[in-house]
């Protein structure tokens, strides 16, 4: 079951696909019957309304996992991207946070760089169509970063972010106390779980969910860097 939030009923929900084939966002919207419909994309844009925070249980580990959820409304359309705390949503948590005051209409696209022989979701970014400044550079998000080696050869394990986790959550419950205006009518309705089928699945490399096109040549200059 997913968990109960006040949204707008035709909310599309959106998720970061890291695939090392074809990273990207999936957007899912509810069907008449009940079940959603997936449609991988390029690129969603909008205003930042809300952010809220949702866990469930991952069976892989049996570990329960805290998601962000950033509600964007978009000339009439409603979005709610949906991520755990992976690098392609750090990116885009620390890019908004960036903005400050500034903040307004936001751009992301999630796609795939190239590093060796390997392919890295990685992320472009826009604010009022200009290039922002994140809030905390690599070398600062570092500072918040455990890294954990072998004792005996010195061979990195894993990197720990659990600091910088922290870090960007109080960040954003500070944001989304300005941002927060939401309105007592809206209908609850379900969110969807990870464990949901679906009945159709599309395709479209091209387009984002309000009709947006995407060319490559808008991430020449944008794009993310790769995860330290």
């Amino acid at each position: 079951m997913g968990i109960i939030e006040k949204i707008e009923s035709n909310t599309t929900f959106i998720k970061i696909s890291s695939s090392a084939k074809n990273p990207c966002l999936i957007a899912s919207k509810k069907n008449e019957n009940g079940t959603y419909t997936n449609k991988e994309i390029r690129a969603i844009s909008g205003t930042l309304t809300g952010i809220f925070f949702t866990k469930f249980n991952s069976p892989k580990n049996n570990e329960e996992i805290e998601v962000v959820n950033l509600k964007l409304q978009d000339e009439g359309e409603s979005f709610i991207l949906q991520s755990a705390r992976t690098f392609p949503m750090r990116n885009i948590i620390n890019s908004i946070l960036g903005c400050g005051d500034d903040l307004g209409k936001i751009w992301i696209l999630v796609y795939g760089k190239q590093n060796g022989d390997k392919i890295f979701p990685a992320v472009a970014f826009k604010n009022n169509d200009q290039r922002v400044d994140r809030l905390l550079s690599i070398e600062e998000q570092k500072t918040f970063t455990i890294s954990i080696t072998n004792p005996k050869t010195g061979e990195l394990i894993k990197n720990d972010y659990s600091d910088l986790n922290k870090k960007f959550k109080e960040e954003l419950i500070k944001l989304n106390e300005k941002l927060s205006q939401k309105s007592e009518s809206e209908p609850e309705i379900e969110l969807p779980s990870d464990e949901e089928d679906t009945i159709e699945t599309e395709s479209n490399n091209k387009a984002s969910v309000n009709g947006q096109i995407v060319d490559d040549s808008d991430i020449s200059e944008d794009s993310d860097d790769l995860p330290f």
